[in-house]
């Protein structure tokens, strides 16, 4: 990229053949490539290097190698819109037509990141029994949009670039969720990269009308250079940016600065708040504290203690029906003076596939009840889509 005419040698990077399919679908498959590669790198160095990525479940791992991703892509995107922004001035002089070789490039790696993430969300959905209807309409309109820019050789380039620069806030958002997942959520850190995040999207916000006004500004130019699908999906997808997301997401994540919640994760209560961990202080008649945990995080606790429990410790399992809830008490007992209680209440979704496990725990206590005689348990209140620990 240069100013006004000046060489510069990085221009060479992006000095290709872009009205060959070729070089374009190239370029798609290169940022989808490299996305991914982001994507398993990061899955590396988190198992190797991060006690928090290791301790987390399956789908936490997911969305954290997902989130690095992400941040990735948003610096790419910030540095690219800020530059069709304030700098580049083929841009400047003509917002709905002009193009520029450097914008192709930036357009296609950003088509294969949109591909790569909209596939791997769907795959996560899968795996996982999960379905965010928001997030996968804004998933779908990106990589739409994009798809219509790469297609489409008369489609100018500033709104495009501008759309990538919407991801600033994401390198802050994905920040955000590693801290709090990480139990960073009362550290100075977390709370300024709230609140630069919460800024960034008040920033959104305003761009989002800059991008209004460029379009109803040079609407005959870009009625005739788009195609009427494109540019029927470019109008809604930032009318819903404009009137819903946007709004929303700026809400949520003002909420989260001054109640740091996982909305990603947290089971959500009537009032719509979501505490990430509930602990309750020991009764006076010697009853054990109880921590409440999301479902999720209880049974990763649960696994652990059940994995540094020693050979000799004792199990006692009672497995009881109500509905579709399958709830299981469990008491570890270890041979000292004072037993260490655990309560599990367990609530199974019926997508998931694990009816062996469960009662192979449940015939494992059974017959240690047998064979230790050990007829007390602690009793827990089954609590929905949450797990309750006693200490």
């Amino acid at each position: 990229m240069s100013l006004g005419g000046v060489a510069d040698p990085a221009d060479s990077v992006f000095d290709l053949d872009y009205v060959s399919w070729k070089v374009r679908l190239v370029l798609v498959v290169a940022g989808f490539t490299f996305y991914l590669g982001v994507f398993v790198v990061c899955h590396q160095l988190s198992s190797a290097l991060n006690a928090t990525y290791r301790s987390l479940v399956a789908r936490e791992k997911v969305f954290w190698n997902l989130a690095a991703t992400r941040a990735v892509f948003g610096v790419q995107s910030t540095a690219a819109g800020l530059w069709a922004l304030l700098l580049d001035p083929v841009l400047q002089a003509d917002k709905a037509l002009g193009q520029q070789n450097w914008c192709w490039f930036h357009i296609t790696t950003a088509t294969g990141f949109f591909f790569f993430e909209n596939v791997l969300v769907h795959l996560s959905n899968v795996l996982f029994c999960t379905f965010d209807w928001f997030l996968a309409t804004h998933h779908f309109f990106a990589f739409l949009g994009f798809l219509g820019s790469v297609v489409n050789l008369q489609a100018g380039h500033y709104l495009a670039m501008i759309t990538l620069l919407l991801e600033m806030s994401t390198p802050f958002t994905c920040a955000s969720w590693m801290l709090l997942k990480a139990g960073h959520s009362d550290s100075l850190l977390w709370r300024l990269n709230q609140w630069v995040m919460v800024h960034l999207f008040h920033c959104r916000m305003v761009l989002t009308y800059h991008m209004w006004w460029v379009c109803l500004g040079h609407w005959d130019l870009l009625a005739r250079s788009l195609f009427l699908p494109h540019l029927a999906l470019f109008v809604v997808g930032l009318a819903l940016l404009t009137l819903i997301i946007n709004p929303y997401w700026t809400h949520k994540k003002t909420h989260q600065l001054l109640n740091p919640t996982d909305w990603n994760f947290a089971s959500r209560h009537a009032d719509g708040q979501v505490p990430s961990k509930k602990v309750l202080k020991p009764q006076q008649d010697g009853c054990p504290a109880a921590m409440i945990l999301p479902l999720d995080r209880g049974l990763q606790v649960i696994w652990h203690y059940l994995q540094s429990l020693p050979v000799r410790a004792k199990l006692v399992c009672a497995l009881g029906m109500a509905g579709r809830k399958l709830a299981i008490f469990m008491l570890g007992s270890h041979d000292t003076d004072r037993p260490i209680l655990v309560g599990l209440v367990l609530v199974i979704p019926d997508c998931v596939k694990k009816e062996r496990e469960i009662w192979a725990l449940f015939l494992l206590g059974v017959l240690w009840v047998y064979f230790t005689k050990l007829g007390h348990f602690q009793l827990c209140f089954p609590v929905k889509k949450e797990i309750v620990i006693l200490l």
